[in-house]
């Protein structure tokens, strides 16, 4: 090995686990951070926070869309925001959690209209218009799981949207994440009780070890 690599490494690896070392005596459970996506198993997302370990988050804190909507979400290298779940100081470890960056659902709900047309991804009996946001589907029949599909509102009441699947749509359906929060610490979020999600609730005040 080049003398010059091997000496940019080691300064590199020294680096990073002075990062570490600063972010598990800095971070607060609540913390807003920015990482970057550096790979998957299945059950967890990794996420590189300029430390020497990789961050986890669990597949089940991403986005509260149903199980099988939540795959392929991310990819290696992209750049994304989490809050800190909870830091375990004995296995040098971050956790994070991600679905409440992604909005409540007053938020996602905040200029919809009955008789609106929109896109979503049908996925069992809802049609998924957000990651954290899946309306039911009056008529589910009338298309695929998976399948990417146009509707219309057909009703928005307290914690529950309804649509009305009209058919297969043009193009295909992309969930993006759109982060309503960016920074700070977040003490206490509250989804809105939608029916079908729980828990939809999340206190930062306790959760450290």
């Amino acid at each position: 090995m080049d003398c010059r690599r091997f000496c940019a490494e080691c300064v590199s690896e020294a680096e990073r686990e002075t990062t570490h070392i600063r972010l598990l005596s800095w971070l607060i459970p609540g913390d807003v951070v920015e990482g970057v996506v550096c790979g998957e198993d299945g059950k967890n997302v990794y996420v590189d926070l300029g430390g020497a370990e990789s961050a986890v988050l669990p597949a089940d804190r991403i986005a509260l869309a149903p199980e099988a909507c939540r795959t392929g979400l991310f990819r290696a290298g992209q750049r994304i925001y989490a809050a800190v779940r909870r830091i375990d100081r004995r296995e040098r470890r971050v956790y994070l959690t991600h679905r409440e960056l992604l909005g409540t659902f007053d938020e996602l709900c905040a200029g919809l209209k009955e008789g609106n047309a929109l896109s979503g991804l049908k996925c069992g009996g809802r049609v998924l218009l957000s990651p954290n946001l899946a309306a039911a589907a009056r008529n589910p029949e009338a298309a695929r799981d998976g399948q990417t599909v146009s509707a219309r509102v057909a009703g928005i009441f307290p914690g529950r949207v309804e649509v009305h699947i009209t058919g297969a749509a043009d193009r295909g359906f992309e969930l993006r994440f759109r982060y309503y929060i960016t920074s700070g610490r977040i003490k206490h979020w509250d989804f809105g009780n939608l029916p079908g999600f729980a828990p939809a609730v999340e206190s930062f005040s306790c959760i450290e070890n």
